[in-house]
């Protein structure tokens, strides 16, 4: 019963531990995994945003390049009478805009076929100056100091203030042309999000008109800056107007995330995560800004990651881990059980014996010895029947005949004495156990009958059952090895009695009688046991 205890408290241990190690296992994978994803996260934000800060440092270094032409700063500057006609007559105010536009024309050409050429493969590398090799801008205006269109290669016919007004459409041009300033700015250009670089063009220290490039920020822009389960999405107040993801479903989606939760508003920070949940998953992520002073306010840009895909596969392996330690766990406890059933083995026999103790088998014998605890239990019991039965102690068995070297002694089988039987004593006829109790008893001599026609020790022998008979002889026999000064050590009733039946199984079959009893006696200075067959 305490075993089956024992081992349903340690099961329940074990999967009270497996379940609890399972659950902070899981914690703290989760935990884990939330901050490398969000350190990813912060990273790729740093990476976006030093992304766009180069990408706008080239586009403006281009700008400033071609702004630095000569032949742009002539062109802008080119004087009225340098158009007049052919008889000398000043040109219209049309017509100077035109000639100017003409003239412009024949510079940016020469940009944009350097860009197209490079664009198509049809120049070599080494042909195409270093600074330009790069894709064509999709972008490319030449403005005067008005902000009025000059000249565009995609459109020849562009310019002229009804054409042209890009001022009116983009006020931070005026700042730039009135500071001397390039800087860079953010276009809804058909409604596509492009970053432009905008550089003054001087003559003669004075701002003359501004050389205008620009890129789109389009989904393939954003596939770049996006990394192993990170997307990237740009937006200009709460819309989302390009993407790495090409499903327009979850670009709609995060639009009204946006709208919202006002996330537009948010400061570029890298110190503030964003978490918000899009079509049932939930999702983090980081703010940043495209440009503080875009003509498109609240423009900027977010990474973000699935954080519930984060999560499961962090955890995945959380479960196997539990199964594994329940199972060592139960590894375990087989060995605990297998050691302490053979450290409690001696405890059973003990409480066995103690059993049999109750039950009248008072010539039980204690036999374990050694460093096990139970062997001083065992040794006080052997003490507590010797003291209940008055035998010796056994201490003083070993000493109880002084001069006979017993220490070393046991007792054993086959010391056991077997005598025969007198043919003169019995005359090799059983005892009637019938005539028990009448004279001229059959196979007892005269001498030795009592006035019942038996001895008392014969009479005993034949009305005793097997139980008292077999407690009584193995006594009779301890006491008078004892007294004989023979060893007892070694000596139980079960290797005694199993002796005597062995013995007494070949006599009943050698006389023909029914059962076969013997007498303990002590004949010359030997202990022996006589048989005495019965019918």
């Amino acid at each position: 019963m305490f075993q089956s205890k024992a081992t349903g408290a340690l099961l329940t241990l074990f999967a009270l531990v497996s379940v609890m190690s399972y659950l902070q296992l899981s914690n703290a994978q989760e935990e884990q995994a939330v901050a490398d994803a969000t350190e990813r996260l912060r990273i790729a934000h740093r990476a976006a945003g030093q992304g766009r800060a180069l990408n706008d440092f080239a586009l403006a270094a281009r700008a400033a390049q071609i702004a630095a032409s000569p032949g742009i700063a002539n062109a802008l500057t080119a004087p009225l009478a340098q158009f007049n006609s052919p008889e000398g007559k000043p040109p219209t105010e049309d017509d100077y805009r035109y000639g100017i536009h003409k003239l412009m024309n024949e510079e940016v050409a020469v940009f944009a076929a350097q860009f197209a050429s490079l664009a198509d493969g049809k120049v070599a590398a080494r042909n195409v100056p270093a600074e330009w090799r790069r894709e064509k801008p999709d972008l490319f205006y030449v403005v005067n100091v008005d902000g009025i269109g000059v000249a565009r290669p995609d459109d020849k016919a562009w310019y002229g203030i009804k054409e042209g007004n890009v001022v009116g459409e983009h006020t931070a041009l005026s700042a730039a042309l009135a500071s001397d300033t390039g800087s860079i700015d953010l276009w809804l250009v058909k409604d596509v999000p492009t970053v432009v670089a905008i550089e003054p063009v001087r003559a003669a220290g004075a701002v003359v008109g501004a050389v205008i490039l620009g890129y789109r920020l389009t989904d393939s822009e954003a596939k770049k800056d996006q990394g192993p389960g990170i997307e990237v999405a740009y937006f200009i107040g709460d819309r989302i107007r390009q993407s790495s993801s090409v499903d327009t479903g979850r670009e709609s989606a995060l639009s009204a995330v946006f709208k919202a939760g006002k996330l537009y508003e948010l400061k570029s920070s890298a110190r503030d995560l964003v978490r918000f949940t899009l079509a049932g998953p939930e999702y983090m992520g980081f703010i940043g800004r495209i440009s503080e002073t875009a003509s498109a306010k609240n423009a900027g840009y977010i990474v973000f990651a699935n954080r519930d895909t984060v999560v499961s596969k962090a955890t995945a392996m959380a479960p196997m881990i539990a199964v594994v330690f329940f199972i060592t766990g139960l590894l375990a406890l087989a060995i605990v059980i297998f050691f302490f059933r053979i450290y409690n083995k001696p405890y059973e026999d003990i409480d066995q014996g103690i059993l049999e103790i109750i039950n009248g088998n008072l010539d039980r014998w204690f036999e374990l010895t050694g460093t096990h605890p139970a062997a001083h239990t065992s040794q006080n019991l052997n003490i507590m029947v010797c003291q209940l039965t008055g035998r010796p102690l056994p201490d003083e068995e070993e000493t109880s005949t002084p001069g006979r070297a017993q220490a070393a002694e046991t007792w054993a089988e086959d010391k056991m004495f077997i005598e025969a039987i007198d043919p003169s004593e019995f005359r090799a006829r059983p005892v009637d156990a019938s005539q028990a109790g009448t004279s001229g008893g059959v196979g007892v001599s005269a001498a030795s009958n009592s006035q019942s026609g038996l001895a008392p020790d014969i009479l005993r022998l034949i009305r005793e059952t097997d139980d008292a008979y077999r407690r009584r002889i193995f006594e009779e026999y301890r006491v008078a090895l004892r007294a004989n000064g023979e060893p007892t050590g070694g000596i139980t009733a079960e290797k005694f009695l199993a002796t005597l039946e062995s013995n007494a199984e070949l006599l009943r079959t050698k006389y023909r009688c029914g059962r076969v009893r013997f007498l303990v006696q002590t004949r010359d200075g030997r202990v022996s046991l006589k048989p005495v067959p019965i019918t």
